[in-house]
């Protein structure tokens, strides 16, 4: 939660930060996961996206949203 309250006040720094610690603490937290990938993605760091992305594979290789979020950011690689 404390991830979203920090987007929420504009702080998406703080907020991947937060979601990053939620998944050390809770490895099967999608959510969390996904909204990492998001906030790194505003802050322009698509290669950070693609390593949590991977990360939640990892972690979680059934899961469909991970599995769209990172061939999502897979599509964006420079060639």
């Amino acid at each position: 939660m404390l991830g979203w309250a920090h987007t929420a006040a504009g702080d998406d720094r703080a907020a991947v930060s937060a979601w990053r610690a939620a998944v050390l603490t809770e490895p099967r937290l999608v959510p969390a996961y996904l909204a990492a990938i998001n906030g790194y993605l505003r802050l322009g760091e698509p290669a950070l996206a693609l390593l949590v992305a991977r990360a939640g594979i990892t972690a979680l290789p059934d899961s469909p949203e991970l599995r769209d979020a990172l061939a999502r950011l897979e599509r964006r690689e420079p060639a």
